[in-house]
């Protein structure tokens, strides 16, 4: 699987389960799939990532942006 959207199609085919962040679970809603709440996990957290050493300079000032909108 390459993208969100061949797991999620997988998932729905009844092949495969996969987990979730919350807020990816509701931008997906998918009427043939059961988006199941899992409670007693820690809150997840999410990362700006990009290839070592490749950082452009507008991602780099992108970082600490979102940072601080995450406050």
């Amino acid at each position: 699987m390459r993208t969100l959207q061949e797991a999620l199609t997988r998932v729905a085919s009844g092949r495969s389960g996969i987990p979730l962040c919350g807020a990816t679970a509701e931008d997906d809603r998918r009427g043939d799939i059961a988006f199941v709440p899992v409670s007693g996990l820690a809150d997840s957290a999410l990362a700006l990532v990009w290839p070592r050493g490749k950082g452009t300079a507008e991602l780099q000032d992108l970082a600490p942006v979102l940072t601080v909108c995450d406050r």
